[in-house]
């Protein structure tokens, strides 16, 4: 279900990062997207945006099949 309201409200409401979010070529650039542009959080330091890339990194690694 979070799913499914996470792609509509991109794809409804965020079309420039849906669209980008399609040609992004890492899990990096990708993760970066989504918290510049999507969630937007002024207060986000550096430190935050590693841990997040870590997270999204492993999350793709265990659900993506191959390991980048």
């Amino acid at each position: 279900m979070q799913l499914n309201f996470l792609v509509k409200e991109l794809s409804e409401n965020y079309s420039a990062v849906w669209t980008n979010l399609k040609t992004v070529k890492t899990v990096k650039d990708a993760t970066d997207l989504v918290l510049d542009k999507y969630e937007a959080l002024s207060t986000m330091g550096e430190t935050i945006k590693i841990q997040r890339r870590s997270y999204a990194q492993t999350y793709y690694d265990r659900y993506s099949g191959e390991v980048k």
